[in-house]
């Protein structure tokens, strides 16, 4: 996965087959079908983003998560060209739209909203290009049954390092409150409220690993800084 020579990583996102294959072609133009035979599409790249996150390599969703969403930014195309980026298929394409969408909010910022576990998980997977600047989702609706509007902002320095703020307009949402950052070994990591005192660190969630995290109780203000 990680050879560029096979799925052209760290180039742009993973092709859909390896560019090693006697099949492998670039495709342009209307779809024909050869698109499948490696072209990069995000119905491709998310289950992938998932599954990294899935065995805790959580550096490369990260990684590939970014790469998808400056490929498909502003480039909503049904499918990408290896190697010029070129968006070709449909030109508005709602699928790789709403994968660009579900990528920035549920990868990047790591909004995860479970209202039949009474749960709301932050799980941020911010990439080192982003690292220093101040990232925030303004007013993301959640299904809670009102009108209930979320605000995330995330300052991220380094890796195990980030300050991040929840901010609810309307009501806010009944049960607990996760908010986790991707472990780094080198960083021996605790976590801080807004007022400065230290929260329980959590090695590990429901169905998380290599993390860092805590849990809250809903308030319309809160804050976590793991340093």
């Amino acid at each position: 996965l990680l050879d560029p020579k096979q799925f052209n990583w760290g180039v742009r996102p993973v092709t859909s087959i390896a560019m090693t294959d006697k099949d492998y072609v670039e495709a342009k133009g209307a779809y024909d079908g050869r698109a499948w035979l490696g072209d990069v599409w995000t119905m491709r790249n998310l289950p992938i983003i998932a599954g990294l996150c899935d065995i805790g390599r959580h550096d490369l969703a990260a990684e590939l998560n970014w790469s998808t969403l400056r490929a498909f930014n502003t480039n909503y195309t049904e499918y990408v060209v290896p190697s010029t980026g070129s968006g070709e298929g449909v030109a508005r394409y709602g699928w790789s739209a709403s994968q660009y969408i579900q990528g920035m909010i549920e990868y990047l910022f790591g909004v995860d909203y479970n209202r039949e576990l009474n749960r709301l998980r932050i799980f941020p997977h911010v990439p080192p290009a982003l690292f220093g600047q101040r990232l925030v989702l303004e007013r993301l609706i959640l299904p809670t049954g009102d009108d209930t509007r979320l605000r995330v902002q995330i300052d991220q320095a380094e890796p195990g390092r980030a300050w991040i703020e929840l901010e609810f307009e309307g009501r806010i949402p009944e049960g607990r409150v996760e908010v986790w950052l991707p472990a780094d070994q080198r960083v021996p990591t605790k976590a801080t409220d807004a007022r400065g005192d230290t929260l329980p660190l959590l090695l590990e969630g429901d169905d998380l690993t290599n993390v860092r995290g805590v849990h809250l109780k809903p308030a319309q203000k809160l804050s976590v800084r793991f340093e």
